[in-house]
């Protein structure tokens, strides 16, 4: 049976309760089956755990993988346009509004989509896709959103209803 063992990365509180050093590793540790010492860890949550450290290193790897195997002509990188201009201004017009772990926001992006930045960035990669001229850069680009940004996404949600009690109710007003 797989083990994860925190306690080398953890310290406890005032109340003497174990915790991790940052918010984002606080909610596995005590939300998530992995808490204060060496609870078997379920096979979701060991991936939601890896996605979110791989996620940034992978993307650099996939971004080299494009640059090497991009066919790009006049009208691709037209195309891309299209996909990356809204992915940057969405990107740029969230970060505006977001206080990362200080409140939930509700304004601004986060009223219409409950992850602007992640949307932003997937439309940046699926203009980078569309320049670079193969489908197969595309499927691998899909590959990548499915296996590590959605265990991200919801790993990230799991944070939010446990330090934000109003992030279940804010849901609500995503309706069709």
């Amino acid at each position: 049976m797989f083990s994860v063992r925190l306690r080398a990365r953890t310290k406890p509180d005032q109340a003497g309760k174990i915790r991790c050093p940052d918010r984002w590793h606080e909610t596995i540790c005590e939300n998530g089956g992995m808490g204060t010492g060496t609870e078997p860890a379920s096979g979701v949550e060991r991936w939601r755990k890896i996605a979110r450290r791989v996620r940034v290193p992978l993307g650099f790897v996939v971004a080299a993988i494009f640059l090497v195997f991009a066919h790009s002509t006049w009208q691709t990188l037209l195309w891309s346009v299209i996909l990356v201009l809204p992915g940057l201004w969405l990107r740029g017009y969230a970060a505006g509004y977001v206080k990362k772990n200080a409140e939930l926001t509700r304004t601004g992006p986060y009223a219409y989509t409950r992850n602007p930045l992640y949307l932003g960035s997937m439309s940046l990669a699926a203009g980078f896709a569309v320049a670079a001229g193969r489908w197969w850069l595309v499927v691998l680009l899909l590959a990548m959103f499915l296996f590590i940004y959605v265990p991200t996404i919801l790993s990230e949600e799991t944070y939010l209803r446990t330090e934000f009690a109003g992030f279940n109710a804010s849901l609500a007003c995503f309706h069709a």
